[in-house]
């Protein structure tokens, strides 16, 4: 049988094949394991990992061939968790940041999904809004049925376009590749991974929005936002996490200042309103209701650039 070492941040061994298995320990980047099967057909594979003996099954798109005079099992499982060592591994960008509770003139960017209906995106512009972030897909196979609609009007009326993938407890290279599909071949839109609560199943765990954010910048070429709030906050605590501080933070807080999980030094999107609770405006021009808005660190300049240096 062949030697392979984890090419993920952090990579789940379980007690079978698919996501629905229990997990049995999770393993990071670069330890060792020896294949005791081929990949079956939904690509995963038995495995026995060389340093403590544990048998389970991981996926095997996250395994990287080792060859016989490899670093020992030892030297790779202490290594430190990160991007180091992959060739092709994407840098962390510098994006703007403000820690502090900002101003009107910076709410330049709202949200929306199908919830909001029809929205008259040409309104939104003329009212002083310069850039929306759309809801794309939500785990392996769900689609928001007026994004690609929401989309061309976005574009036709001269905002900038991001867009938002809402993780589940799913397969996360299989989000990834949801998400990026539908987005399409053309890369002017901004993408975000919407890490919170999931009210309907499963939540997206931390390990798992590390390889999802991952698996978006290896395909693009660029990290993604994070979306998040409390739920970042109350699962890493004072922890730093140095895979997800490569994504700018977009982060959600109704109150008078918002808070900075440890892993940045600051926001770059703030969600201050979902469109009742939280300081006002609370309405977008164009949007029937009551709509999530956020400020921007900085002026719509450095949004522009921004945004376009992050597609």
């Amino acid at each position: 049988m062949s030697n392979y070492r984890v090419s993920a941040h952090v990579l789940e061994l379980r007690t079978g094949p698919g996501t629905q298995s229990p997990i049995l320990t999770q393993l990071r980047f670069g330890t060792l394991v020896e294949s005791l099967s081929p990949p079956d057909l939904r690509g995963w594979m038995l495995v026995r990992a060389l340093r403590n003996g544990r048998r389970g099954w991981l996926a095997s798109a996250y395994l990287e061939y080792a060859p016989d005079n490899a670093m020992g099992a030892d030297a790779w499982d202490d290594a430190p968790p990160s991007q180091a060592g992959k060739e092709d591994a994407v840098s962390c960008p510098d994006a703007p940041e403000q820690s502090g509770p900002g101003d009107l003139t910076q709410a330049l960017v709202f949200d929306v999904s199908h919830f909001n209906g029809r929205v008259d995106f040409d309104a939104a512009y003329r009212g002083g809004l310069r850039a929306v972030i759309i809801k794309a897909t939500e785990g392996t196979r769900w689609v928001d049925p007026r994004f690609h609609e929401n989309r061309s009007k976005a574009e036709a009326a001269g905002l900038l376009v991001g867009a938002y993938h809402f993780g589940t407890g799913d397969d996360p290279v299989a989000q990834a590749d949801h998400f990026l599909a539908i987005l399409g071949q053309a890369r002017e839109i901004l993408p975000v991974l919407d890490l919170e609560t999931n009210p309907q199943g499963h939540s997206m765990r931390i390990s798992q929005a590390m390889t999802f954010v991952e698996a978006i910048a290896e395909r693009t070429g660029h990290w993604p936002g994070l979306y998040s709030g409390s739920y970042v906050r109350d699962v890493l605590g004072s922890r730093q996490d140095p895979v997800l501080g490569c994504c700018w933070l977009w982060v959600a807080e109704y109150g008078p200042r918002p808070r900075v999980q440890a892993t940045w030094k600051g926001w770059t999107l703030w969600q201050y309103t979902d469109g009742h609770h939280g300081d006002g405006p609370h309405r977008v021009p164009g949007v029937q209701q009551g709509c999530d808005r956020s400020l921007f660190a900085g002026d719509g300049e450095t949004l522009e650039t921004f945004w376009r240096a992050n597609c």
